[in-house]
């Protein structure tokens, strides 16, 4: 990879179905004590147990970027999150960046290792699903950064439309010196100021989207 992107995402509501199976992988890094939420504002607050949100991150040979992503997450204005990052047998020193935030994000950071390296990051990312516990999921690249007040603002919007998913369709992109910033946006006039809601089935309301996106598949 040779840029840095904020993150083009989906943001969507977890099922109440629960996997059969769970994927082979490490132990979770030990999470550091839980501080005190208290005296803190609504947006601050966060349950390890019950996260309002679960940030999906696969990973491979990501040493040049997870750092400053992770930095990204951690300078969010919502903090009611968890963080699952899944390494696809990176031979680099991935692993050991992810290790050293652990304790930065107060038991909110799991990272988990996966047995065979899949040369994919559909397989990481799935691998990851299962064990998140958000009431929405957020899946993000290894070399996505955040602005920080993302996560409160894709928040906000699904929950004052009760959405089911929450899309960004607009994205920075530099090179990695952070030099050359450009705004990119991947779709033209498909904005609407109001939810529409044509089928009860979220599988099929984001395969709309991606049909629109990519074209049918």
């Amino acid at each position: 990879m040779d840029k840095k992107e904020a993150v083009d995402s989906f943001f969507f509501l977890q099922q109440n179905e629960t996997a059969e199976t769970k994927p082979k992988a490490a132990k979770p890094a030990k999470p550091a004590a839980k501080k005190s939420a208290k005296n803190k504002p609504a947006l601050a607050n966060f349950d390890l147990n019950n996260p309002a949100v679960s940030v999906i991150i696969p990973i491979y040979n990501a040493e040049k970027y997870i750092g400053a992503e992770l930095d990204s997450i951690l300078a969010q204005t919502f903090k009611n999150f968890e963080v699952i990052v899944v390494d696809d047998c990176s031979t680099d020193n991935s692993m050991e960046i992810v290790k050293s935030y652990v304790p930065k994000f107060d038991g909110r950071l799991k990272l988990y290792r996966l047995k065979n390296n899949s040369g994919t990051a559909a397989v990481p990312r799935n691998a990851g699903f299962p064990q998140s516990r958000g009431e929405y999921v957020l899946f993000m690249d290894a070399d996505d950064l955040f602005m920080e007040n993302a996560l409160e603002e894709m928040y906000t919007q699904a929950k004052k439309f009760d959405a089911d998913v929450v899309y960004c369709d607009r994205y920075y992109e530099s090179d990695d010196d952070g030099k050359n910033l450009k705004l990119l946006k991947f779709q033209q006039g498909l904005a609407v100021k109001e939810p529409t809601l044509e089928t009860e089935d979220m599988q099929e309301r984001v395969q709309a989207i991606l049909d629109s996106r990519y074209g049918p598949t």
